[in-house]
């Protein structure tokens, strides 16, 4: 009755922002570091290079100076981490609990833990280095 009446609009409020929360927003850096960590996440590991142009093709408008803050707070955050090749810079995921973005596949790649499982094969195939330098800094 009275609480009920008093409760009704925020209750009603909080609940009409809820599905727009999960909308994919390009211009708030939250969005972009759960991005971040969401293509590491999928792609076991990436250059900065590589990480660049995919957010850019995702529709994220980043540099060198904005990928540098992006992993500084991933870092700060226990989000992910990086270590280098030579004189490249690969970016990682720290394992949680939760996942930071979630991507969504068409077959043959639907299946997120087989998935994930080729693109680190891929990486071990082609990329050796890389793969024993990111398993190196999470062992």
């Amino acid at each position: 009755s009275n609480l009920v009446e008093v409760l009704q609009k925020p209750v009603e409020s909080r609940l009409s922002k809820i599905d727009h929360k999960r909308d994919l927003d390009r211009g708030k850096f939250n969005h972009l570091c759960k991005v971040y960590v969401g293509l590491l996440n999928e792609f076991y590991c990436l250059s900065s290079d590589e990480i660049i142009l995919l957010l850019t093709e995702i529709g994220f408008s980043i540099d060198e100076e904005g990928l540098e803050r992006v992993a500084f707070c991933c870092v700060a955050l226990k989000w992910a981490s990086s270590t280098f090749v030579g004189f490249e810079r690969i970016h990682y995921a720290l394992q949680g609990d939760r996942e930071a973005a979630k991507f969504e596949f068409k077959k043959p790649l639907a299946d997120k833990i087989r998935r994930r499982a080729k693109f680190r094969e891929y990486w071990k195939d082609y990329d050796p280095a890389r793969i024993d330098a990111v398993d190196q800094e999470l062992s």
